[in-house]
């Protein structure tokens, strides 16, 4: 009896040990990725969340090179305001991997996998910038882990990191912004 209860106790240690470990956030991080990559295979094109639009936009900007216009072109009138939108700088920079992509990729199905499989990078960097946020903040691994585990698991939270769209990149600069406010504040009080 005593030996179950201290082999009990060995594997009790031993599963605290992992569930507070590194280990377990980049095993969170895999599952986030496998998730979102079969999201991104296995949808057909135009997802919910405007990916259409999205596309629409990197596209012209991979035909024009100048982020810069004095008139919108009637053809872009569907996306609305192109020039205000919060996600020029997003569709512009996605312009150029798209070249890439629609040069060496004849199927337009594989360039907006290949497409959405970068956003799904973008978001695991994204977490793997908070992993570190929220360790520097709460000082657990533990409860970095359960953090990214609710997250990752929230059904839309694959579901948006799985297609093409701006959320997936700004989910990394909050995170590298949240650093470096960390760093100002610590500056301060030194």
């Amino acid at each position: 009896m005593k030996n179950i209860k201290s082999s009990k106790g060995i594997v009790i240690a031993q599963a605290r040990k992992f569930l507070a470990s590194k280990k377990l956030f980049y095993l969170l991080i895999v599952v986030f990725v496998l998730q979102a990559a079969w999201i991104a295979v296995s949808g057909r094109f135009e997802m919910p969340f405007d990916e259409k639009y999205h596309v629409g936009i990197i596209d012209y900007f991979a035909n024009h090179p100048n982020p810069f216009f004095s008139s919108q072109p009637e053809y872009l009138d569907q996306f609305g305001a192109v020039v205000h939108s919060p996600a020029y700088l997003y569709h512009y920079l996605l312009a150029v991997p798209w070249r890439i992509i629609r040069m060496s990729v004849a199927s337009f199905e594989a360039q907006i996998i290949i497409l959405r499989l970068l956003n799904v990078m973008f978001f695991a960097v994204g977490l793997m910038v908070f992993g570190k946020v929220l360790k520097r903040a709460i000082r657990s691994q533990g409860s970095v882990n359960l953090v990214t585990f609710l997250v990752i698991f929230t059904p839309i939270v694959t579901q948006v990191g799985g297609q093409v769209n701006y959320d997936n990149l700004t989910f990394v600069l909050l995170g590298i912004n949240f650093l470096l406010a960390m760093d100002l504040a610590e500056a301060i009080r030194a």
